[in-house]
């Protein structure tokens, strides 16, 4: 992993890309644990 992906920027990246697809109108569940979020898509 390159030294320059701090935590928090992973963490950023990570909220950038749920905000992205909470956009899309297509149904989403999003599971956390208050720390990492997990997509599971509806059946």
């Amino acid at each position: 992993m390159n030294s320059s992906l701090t935590p928090t920027i992973l963490k950023y990246k990570s909220i950038e890309a749920f905000m992205n697809l909470s956009e899309s109108n297509n149904s989403k569940v999003i599971i956390t644990d208050g720390k990492t979020p997990i997509m599971g898509l509806p059946d």
